[in-house]
């Protein structure tokens, strides 16, 4: 039995499985770019971060039961030529949410996005299902 094949029920019972996915690889690296244990062992946690932040973004937006997925990758910016694509981009990155504005400095919204600031989103088709009976001019 070698060292990797102890380490595998080691790794599982830390709940690091997904390490494993990656460790050959970065044995491979550590030998042929003659990286030290430190960097090593460094790369092989970045992996493993990496990992898990991708598996909390995949389950919030599963829980989040959008009816369409879209990504500002995916826009057409092409479509309307007249779209700032800078200022949509860097409100995507929703940097605004960490710097409250003085009409609301303490707003706490629910729901996590890709940023992992707290946000509401609800799609208007929703809010109307919500209410059938109302119209605009509430009659």
């Amino acid at each position: 039995m070698s060292v990797l094949d102890d380490l595998v029920p080691l790794l599982k019972k830390l709940r690091m499985s997904g390490l494993l996915q990656s460790l050959e690889l970065r044995l491979r690296q550590a030998v042929d770019d003659n990286l030290s244990h430190e960097e090593f062992l460094y790369r092989l946690m970045s992996d493993e971060v990496e990992r898990r932040e991708a598996k909390q973004l995949h389950q919030r937006v599963r829980r989040a039961s959008f009816e369409h997925q879209k990504t500002l990758e995916e826009f057409d910016f092409h479509f309307n030529p007249q779209l700032p694509k800078a200022k949509l981009i860097e409100l995507g990155t929703c940097a605004f949410v960490e710097r409250p504005t003085q009409q609301q400095p303490s707003q706490r919204q629910r729901g996590r996005c890709r940023c992992r600031r707290w946000v509401n989103v609800v799609e208007v088709s929703r809010v109307l299902r919500a209410r059938p009976g109302e119209r605009r001019d509430r009659s």
